[in-house]
């Protein structure tokens, strides 16, 4: 499936990454305050990342359903 959508698989897999960035934040925000600030950073930049991903995800699945209806 994903040889089709590879912008659904970088979503994915930048989706995991954050989804563990998010889950680690409490953890190590508490050990330093330098760290706490780089985990903002990190999940700040995962939103960005993970939200054009799903904008190229969406915008392929769109242009591939559209060739397909246009092909028949």
């Amino acid at each position: 499936m994903f040889d089709n959508y590879p912008s659904a698989y970088l979503l994915l897999l930048s989706s995991t990454i954050f989804l563990g960035i998010y889950l680690i934040a409490p953890i190590v925000g508490s050990w330093h305050m330098f760290c706490s600030i780089a985990v903002d950073v990190l999940k700040f930049s995962g939103t960005i990342v993970c939200m054009f991903f799903l904008l190229c995800a969406v915008i392929e699945a769109a242009h591939n359903l559209f060739l397909k209806n246009r092909h028949h």
